[in-house]
């Protein structure tokens, strides 16, 4: 453990604004220095005290509550993945409940997204072929040779 996070855990109240005060306090840290050093400082503040409270969360249910996948991928019976649920673009189904058409609309809904980033692929492709083309560095120069 680094000295800062034992300062910071010694003076840790749960606020991280405070916490970075508290600290810069107890180093007697100069004011001109203050200001460069709080942004980092309290955001290790901060960092620390999610940890904190995700460790809490642990000890409690055996998981944090930011873990985005509950039931890891594999594993578990036809029972799990049946109660599984998926968005089907209007609303939420289980995998055990879902219709004909409930399948057809998750597949719409998900053709959106691909179509989304297709499209986004498309545009920056463009850009670099107009780029090229000038032989300029960035559109803004574009704008600029445009305007001169």
């Amino acid at each position: 453990m680094s000295a800062i996070s034992v300062l910071i855990k010694k003076h840790d109240n749960g606020d991280p604004d405070d916490t970075t005060k508290a600290v810069m306090d107890s180093l007697k840290v100069p004011p001109k220095w203050r200001l460069l050093f709080w942004p980092l400082l309290r955001d290790e503040c901060r960092r620390s005290c999610r940890d904190s409270v995700r460790d809490a969360e642990i000890a409690a249910t055996g998981h944090a509550s930011g873990d985005t996948q509950v039931n890891p991928a594999g594993g578990g019976d036809r029972t799990d993945y049946l109660s599984e649920r998926f968005y089907n673009g209007s609303k939420y189904v289980t995998w055990g409940e879902a219709t004909v058409q409930d399948h057809r609309d998750r597949i719409a809904f998900l053709a959106t997204l691909r179509n989304g980033i297709q499209s986004t692929i498309d545009r920056h492709s463009a850009a670099i072929e107009t780029l090229e083309a000038a032989k300029a560095t960035c559109l803004d120069a574009l704008s600029e040779s445009v305007a001169a």
